[in-house]
């Protein structure tokens, strides 16, 4: 009896030493905590990560990685590999020199670099060393993702490559066309009929008067935009406010009402602006207060020292 029981706990001491094998050598379990990978990966999802010891990264993988002073792994999918060049151009990503078409964002046109970034600035070609990778999250747009965040990932430091979603389970990996994204390439991505109706929707659900637009207020806004971006003070809110007084006069637009502005620089559409604006409690106030009525809005696609950018004004307007 004492012999079959000693060979029963050999039996489970040697499954277990096999499971923690696989877990160390083969496969890690993970959990996606955030929607950052969205929609390739969402929040809850159970993935298996095979060990970088049977998987070697590639272009496209999504990987889980240390970073240091995180106590979790994060997730981001590689897009350059050691000897690539990225550049991050007019809401692009560009490797090695050619226009890299990204099938698994749900946007085109939605990458570009923060001042927080701690790695390249928009236009600037990063080149990769030995033994680094470059990496972004598929959710782009205002925030600060990937290596833009927490620089070139070290080979070392890359713990496991997706391998499967378990649970739930999926069978196939989202795509979207992307035939369209190069003619984007220079044009403006910020529909304004379209901010003002997703604006409008908002206004409704809080019981707030609908806002208006008309030829003028529009008029003022470009007028506006243009002036502070030729000054290179599009930071600069006093010299933004003179060149909004400045542009009400020159248009002959009658209004002795207080306005409120929002300057914005990045490749929004309608959807993602309105989106920003209401992430931030004093601008959420200021878009739906009641006592504004009228909306002037403008974007322009500038190069700034040969980079292209897209900046954004909206001024609310009282009657």
């Amino acid at each position: 009896m004492k012999k079959l029981l000693g060979i029963k706990y050999i039996k489970i001491a040697l499954i277990l030493v096999f499971l923690f094998l696989i877990y160390v050598f083969i496969a890690t379990p993970a959990q996606i905590t955030d929607d950052y990978m969205s929609p390739s990966l969402h929040k809850g999802d159970n993935v298996l990560f095979l060990s970088t010891l049977i998987a070697h990264p590639k272009r496209g993988d999504i990987i889980d990685y240390k970073v240091e002073g995180k106590s979790k792994l994060q997730h981001a999918r590689i897009i350059g590999i050691p000897g690539d060049k990225v550049i991050i151009k007019d809401g692009f990503v560009y490797l090695n020199g050619h226009f890299l078409e990204e099938a698994y964002i749900q946007k085109p046109r939605t990458t570009w670099v923060n001042d927080d970034a701690i790695l390249g600035k928009n236009c600037q070609e990063v080149k990769i060393p030995d033994d680094k990778y470059f990496t972004l999250t598929d959710v782009r747009g205002a925030g600060t993702y990937g290596s833009l965040a927490y620089g070139l990932v070290d080979n070392k430091d890359i713990k496991g490559v997706k391998f499967w979603t378990y649970f739930p389970l999926k069978l196939s990996v989202p795509s979207r066309d992307t035939s369209n994204d190069i003619g984007l390439v220079g044009k403006i991505s910020l529909d304004k009929a379209t901010y003002l109706k997703l604006l409008n929707q908002e206004r409704a659900k809080n019981n707030v008067k609908l806002l208006l637009s008309n030829d003028d207020v529009n008029k003022v806004a470009e007028l506006a935009l243009i002036d502070i971006i030729d000054q290179k003070e599009f930071n600069s809110m006093a010299k933004l406010d003179e060149s909004i007084q400045h542009s009400i006069s020159k248009v002959g637009y009658k209004t002795n009402s207080l306005i409120s502005y929002f300057p914005s620089t990045g490749y929004f559409d309608a959807e993602s602006l309105l989106q920003y604006w209401m992430s931030d409690d004093n601008s959420k106030k200021a878009q739906l207060d009641p006592d504004k009525t009228i909306l002037g809005e403008s974007s322009q696609v500038v190069e700034v020292n040969g980079c292209p950018q897209q900046f954004n004004l909206h001024i609310l307007f009282s009657k």
